[in-house]
């Protein structure tokens, strides 16, 4: 059952950094990308590096999270999945715009 509350989101900071990707998407400002966006977007990468949660599958997940539509916290829900891969897909996109790293 779902929840009505209001919780913290663990992945408030990948969130944020898609709003600096989307900003320099749309207006394609190497510029910004170099000096705000590039770097918010790795150290935000290394935070969840250090944070993710590895499975006995392997598989890395956003662990103990929260979404409304599933109500308790629990590892890999679908909306923080969902964020953390944008974030290090956007790093990726970044970093081969800059060539850097």
């Amino acid at each position: 059952m779902g929840g009505l509350g209001w919780k913290w989101d663990k992945t408030a900071n990948a969130w944020y950094c898609l709003h600096f990707w989307e900003h320099y998407a749309f207006g394609q400002d190497k510029e910004f990308l170099r000096t705000v966006a590039y770097p918010v977007l790795k150290e935000t990468c290394e935070f969840w590096e250090d944070h993710l949660k590895q499975l006995p599958d392997d598989r890395l997940v956003v662990p103990n999270a929260w979404s409304p539509e599933h109500g308790p916290d629990e590892d890999g829900v679908s909306y923080s999945q969902e964020i953390i891969w944008d974030l290090f897909n956007n790093y990726v996109q970044a970093s081969d715009t800059l060539a850097v790293d």
